[in-house]
């Protein structure tokens, strides 16, 4: 009878062992790449392929400035395994850094329950804690979450823009993450259009980019210039303090008093596992506990 309880030990032992080493083990490749939510996902997927997500680790590889620090939100499988490095890294932002994966069709699961934030962990320029703004000559990269804070502009009062609401309300349009012009009718009736906005930012953001002594002519200048850049919206997350910025800009390479008070711009048109694995490993416990208990009946019966 010793033995018996021994050997059934053992066996509980190693089965829960298997599911560890499972558990550890993480994602498989096909999860991490995202195509294994292509079986039942084909629309999502091709919408989201075609996006700079899945291409973000290509982008970390080629770039002069890459570290493992940029690794958190620019490679779906280093969330799964920090001890990935930048060369080692294979997969750029993929299902999985968004969405919390499942088993069974039609789960809720994989809904995101805030998309705020999770867009803005990685959108996130990550001004210190406390501070109003960014050292003049930094350049600022995806500050979008302090865009919308009316935050981190050198020189410019602070914002908050009406803007800053759920990232979804406006970026309508699938897994391509597009601005619809229809979310800004809803409030602005036609008033304002993303194209007319950004008409207004981008023409100047080009002349300032080809100028190549920005940076240490007029470092305030340049990190405010960097920020509306990389925010990447063209003035369209926050109106106000893309204008407050523009000016203090102009003023700084004027030499004239900063005019940096906001103003609106006037009127234009999860852990994953695998399945399969963990499902035998489960399965192999229950057979253990079965069989156990068979044996154990049948010598009661002896």
């Amino acid at each position: 009878m010793k033995k018996f309880l021994a050997y059934t030990l053992i066996a509980i032992v190693l089965s829960l062992l298997t599911i560890a080493v499972v558990l550890a083990q993480g994602p498989a490749p096909e999860a991490l790449s995202g195509e294994q939510c292509k079986a039942c996902h084909a629309a999502q997927y091709d919408e989201w392929v075609t996006t700079a997500h899945p291409k973000s680790i290509e982008a970390v590889k080629s770039s002069d400035h890459a570290s493992e620090s940029c690794l958190h939100c620019m490679s779906t499988d280093y969330r799964y395994d920090e001890t990935l490095t930048v060369e080692t890294a294979q997969f750029g932002v993929t299902c999985l850094a968004c969405h919390t994966p499942h088993d069974t069709p039609g789960d809720d699961k994989p809904k995101i329950a805030d998309v705020s934030a999770v867009c803005k962990d990685c959108h996130n320029a990550h001004l210190e804690e406390g501070a109003t703004e960014f050292e003049a000559g930094n350049t600022v990269r995806h500050p979008s979450k302090e865009i919308m804070a009316g935050l981190g502009a050198v020189g410019v009062a602070s914002a908050p823009s009406q803007h800053d609401i759920a990232c979804n309300t406006c970026h309508l349009e699938g897994h391509w993450y597009k601005p619809a012009q229809s979310a800004c009718d809803t409030c602005h009736a036609g008033e304002k259009t993303i194209e007319g906005v950004a008409a207004l930012v981008a023409p100047r953001l080009e002349e300032l980019a080809a100028m190549e002594t920005l940076q240490d002519d007029y470092p305030a200048a340049y990190t405010n210039f960097t920020m509306l850049s990389n925010d990447k919206s063209n003035g369209v997350h926050n109106p106000a303090y893309a204008t407050a910025m523009l000016n203090a800009i102009n003023s700084v390479l004027e030499g004239a008093p900063a005019a940096v008070t906001p103003a609106e711009l006037p009127a234009t048109g999860g852990a994953i596992v695998n399945a399969l694995a963990l499902a035998a490993a489960g399965s192999g416990l229950m057979l253990t506990l079965l069989g156990a208990g068979m044996a154990l009946i049948n010598r009661r019966r002896r």
